[in-house]
């Protein structure tokens, strides 16, 4: 499998350090890092991609709209959507209640000691 691994432009140097460093005993390991900002550039991410795991990314209101779109163009019909968060605010739960206008939602995790919930999402098949 080739995974693509993203986050904002002020974590890039940091995220690049930490995997060299944890995978550098995996050759079989194919990987790339790359910047992806919701607000902008999507057109560089052209790719569908068959998992997306998204880790916290549920946090700031304001871009919403922009990762929502995010998930939108990188899924495909078949895409499985992952999304590990903490339900910490009533916006948190506007944010799913978004997700859930396209995509299927079935929480298949949640661990109650950290109050951390993994949700899967699938995208809405409209029959014609």
């Amino acid at each position: 499998a080739n995974v693509v691994i993203t986050d904002r432009e002020q974590v890039y140097p940091y995220l690049k350090h930490v995997l060299k460093d944890n995978l550098k005993d995996k050759d079989n390991v194919k990987y790339s890092v790359k910047i992806l900002d919701w607000t902008r550039d999507l057109h560089k991410f052209p790719q569908k991609y068959d998992i997306i795991l998204g880790a916290d990314v549920i946090y700031v209101e304001e871009v919403f709209d922009a990762l929502l779109a995010t998930l939108q163009h990188l899924s495909h019909d078949e895409t499985k959507i992952y999304l590990s968060c903490k339900i910490r605010y009533d916006r948190d739960t506007r944010f799913l209640d978004m997700v859930q206008k396209h995509y299927t939602l079935q929480e298949v995790l949640h661990d109650k000691d950290k109050d951390i919930k993994i949700f899967l999402c699938k995208k809405i098949k409209i029959l014609s």
